[in-house]
């Protein structure tokens, strides 16, 4: 069905402007012109003016309706330097945006009819203007066009149901998150050291530094903002955030109480970052929360982003055969995680002994943390080892393998097994996959014999080489 009624609106470029400035300047109909230059033409400025290179904007008014419902401050517009034109207005004139660095330049405003012009006139109908300049390319983000929007509908007189929020990230090659940009909040930057992927400096759109967060043993988060003060953030044994600290050491706010899928059910949620992308749930491991107001909360787990009130995924596992369900988290949160999105680690209890003449086997059972399958290794070595001799223990088990199914797959692999001190001892484990990327495992830990085993180093610690072969 055709509307009842139509809304015109006039919209300049440069190409019209010139030659049609006295029209517009006295049309009825609402004017929307993005020509700096040409604003004094129309009375909407006195003095005008292009800055180059940006990439920002700061919303001075966050109530006008040509904020596109972004918060006052400093937000980022274009992925690359821009020309952004602005102007000196009237005093009638309803501003929401001017320049990042001097609020006397106006770069997103309105007139309405009746206001008084900067060249003491009466504008005919409302006018708006906004900062884009012809000729000069932009790559638009989602603020871009949230305010671009706003100024049709402003000038049109159309009135718009609240904007629906979005949150834009933008990553760097290793698929770590490198900027933030939520509806209604500032740009939020981050900077990384080595290859974690837990931002260890926070920055703003003009690369001003906000906050340094410091990892420390056992979880606790050491979060100093410059000029404001530290804030310590403690994990509870699971590795989520419970309580928080300021630099005097008493505690600010609740004890922060989730379920073990990492629903939060009392206390509320800790805040540990600029805007609303906290360390919560996981916290100590630097987790981040995305829970932006009108949106689902998510929990970013490196490659893919984990939805607590659903406990799974919400992108299937990158790795191919990965985990039995694409989608699937860790059906025993308490005692595992899949922190990155992409693989676990697990334990292994042996039993090693019963040698022969230079020759030692073990059995091995391990286990992984999502409890959803388990393997048996059955190794035999060649080592310095004779008589009789029976040894258990315990070691910790970890692989640069993806997935557990990527472990299954392997039938065999070179391993080398070496005794750091008696009882202690490491063993190595390494091969080729099919795409033809190392993998290895390694296991640490701790043996106690018994028998009269004869070798250099000891009862329940021979030093060995040979095959290891997995079986699932």
């Amino acid at each position: 069905m055709w509307p009842e009624v139509l809304v015109c609106l006039v919209v300049v470029t440069d190409s019209t402007l010139t030659a049609s400035s006295s029209k517009l300047k006295a049309t009825v109909s609402p004017v929307l012109t993005t020509e700096s230059w040409g604003w004094p033409l129309l009375g909407m400025a006195s003095t005008v003016g292009a800055q180059g290179t940006q990439m920002t904007l700061r919303i001075t008014d966050e109530t006008s309706p040509l904020a596109g419902g972004l918060s006052e401050g400093v937000h980022r517009t274009s992925v690359t330097g821009h020309t952004h034109g602005w102007g000196v207005v009237g005093a009638s004139a309803e501003v929401a945006a001017t320049l990042p660095t001097d609020t006397s330049k106006a770069t997103v405003f309105s007139y309405e009819a009746g206001d008084v012009l900067t060249d003491s006139s009466v504008a005919a109908g409302r006018r708006v203007g906004w900062f884009y300049r012809g000729g000069h390319p932009m790559q638009a983000n989602s603020n871009t066009r949230s305010l671009f929007m706003a100024a049709v509908n402003t000038a049109a007189g159309i009135t718009v149901p609240p904007t629906v929020p979005t949150v834009e990230y933008q990553r760097d090659a290793t698929d770590r998150i490198v900027s933030r940009a939520a509806t209604g909040e500032p740009v939020v930057r981050y900077g990384h050291t080595g290859g974690s992927d837990s931002p260890q400096v926070t920055l703003d759109a003009s690369n001003v530094v906000t906050q340094v967060s410091v990892g420390l043993p056992g979880g606790a988060v050491l979060h100093v903002t410059p000029g404001v003060g530290e804030r310590w953030s403690y994990p509870n044994l699971q590795g989520s955030t419970a309580a928080q600290a300021d630099d005097a050491g008493a505690k600010t706010g609740g004890t922060f109480v989730y379920d073990p899928d990492g629903v939060p059910t009392a206390g509320g949620l800790p805040d540990t970052r600029p805007g609303q992308f906290d360390d919560t749930w996981m916290g100590g491991h630097q987790r981040p929360l995305e829970h932006a107001t009108g949106l689902q909360p998510v929990i970013e787990m490196g490659a893919r982003q984990y939805h607590p009130v659903l406990a799974r995924f919400l992108e299937t596992d990158p790795i191919e055969g990965g985990t039995n369900n694409d989608y699937t988290y860790p059906t025993d949160p308490i005692n595992g995680n899949d922190l990155t999105g992409q693989y676990v680690v697990g334990t292994c209890g042996v039993l090693a002994g019963i040698p022969f003449v230079g020759i030692t086997s073990s059995t091995c059972a391990l286990w992984d943390q999502t409890m959803s399958s388990d393997m048996v290794a059955f190794s035999g070595y060649l080592g310095g080892a004779w008589g009789f001799d029976l040894s258990g223990g315990i070691q910790h088990f970890e692989s640069n393998a993806t997935t557990v199914a990527e472990l299954r797959g392997q039938s065999s692999c070179i391993s080398v097994s070496v005794t750091v001190i008696r009882g202690v001892a490491m063993g190595y484990c390494g091969w080729i996959n099919s795409r033809g990327q190392h993998r290895f495992s390694l296991a640490v830990g701790v043996t106690v014999g018994l028998g009269c085993a004869k070798s250099l180093a000891g009862s329940g610690s021979t030093g060995n080489t040979g095959v290891t072969v997995i079986r699932g």
